[in-house]
């Protein structure tokens, strides 16, 4: 009587968990290994624009290109070439820095450690920064 009072108890549960509608939007998800390589990014390698200007190589095309983003002079934007260049914009997003309205419209998703993308009319290409 005991186990058939349990299995039917069981069989409600689940019955009521299958019945509970949850909005994944509402949903804040922990994701311990992004989190662990970010502290480990934060501790142990280079961040960008934390040393000053940044090199940027890329391979667009087949050529081989190169980039200088610099913080403007007043230090919230980043500027194409020298601190005095034209600005562009700087989002920091927990994986990358991004830098937008520069070269053309190309937009600079800087990675801890050196390296990244270039995002140009939909398409990527992968990028080196020092």
């Amino acid at each position: 009587m005991r186990r058939a009072v349990m299995a039917i108890l069981g069989l409600a549960a689940l019955a009521a968990c299958d019945s509970i509608e949850i909005d994944p939007g509402q949903l804040e998800y922990a994701n311990l290994s992004a989190e662990t390589r970010r502290a480990y990014d934060a501790a142990y390698r280079t961040i960008p624009f934390a040393q000053g200007p940044v090199s940027v190589l890329a391979t667009e095309g087949g050529e081989l290109r190169t980039f200088a983003l610099v913080p403007c002079r007043g230090g919230a934007r980043i500027c194409a070439g020298s601190a005095r260049g034209r600005a562009g914009n700087l989002t920091v997003t927990p994986d990358f820095w991004i830098v937008t309205g520069l070269y053309g419209n190309r937009q600079f998703h800087l990675s801890p450690g050196g390296d990244g993308m270039i995002v140009r009319g939909g398409r990527q290409n992968g990028l080196a920064w020092n």
